[in-house]
């Protein structure tokens, strides 16, 4: 299954509105791995968060998923 940045970041946002929420961050990455603590989800988030406006935007995550497969690609 090939997903996209776009198709991953509308996952994510549950009610539509363009950003992802705290909450919305928290219930994707919990479906996913129940066993992450709620202290790291915040961690996560805040660095997806480059802006500080407490959600985060198509742009920031795309970014963040650009240095992350770039990040791959090297190890």
């Amino acid at each position: 299954m090939n997903l996209s940045t776009s198709n991953i970041f509308e996952k994510f946002d549950k009610n539509k509105d363009g950003k992802i929420s705290l909450e919305e961050f928290r219930e994707a990455f919990h479906a996913l791995s129940p066993t992450i603590p709620s202290e790291k989800f915040v961690d996560m988030f805040n660095q997806l968060d480059t802006n500080g406006d407490g959600q985060v935007d198509v742009a920031e995550f795309a970014s963040c998923m650009d240095q992350t497969a770039r990040s791959w690609r090297r190890s």
